[in-house]
């Protein structure tokens, strides 16, 4: 998997910007490859730390709902 991120080129798009402005899908939030970002430049570091990040804005969304 890193290979393949090795050779991904930089989308510099936003995708929370995108979901502000009602963008239902990667190729209209800018992202038809579904990647957004910088891949060639993450590392797992990075990866892991943003997954906790984005799990823990779910979870405290869906306590928001309950």
């Amino acid at each position: 998997k890193e290979d393949v991120a090795l050779t991904l080129p930089e989308n510099p798009k936003s995708l929370s910007t995108a979901i502000r402005e009602g963008k239902k899908t990667f190729v209209e939030a800018g992202g038809p490859r579904a990647y957004f970002g910088a891949p060639a430049e993450a590392s797992a570091a990075e990866g892991d730390a943003l997954y906790v990040e984005l799990a823990d804005i779910f979870a405290s969304a869906v306590r928001e709902l309950m």
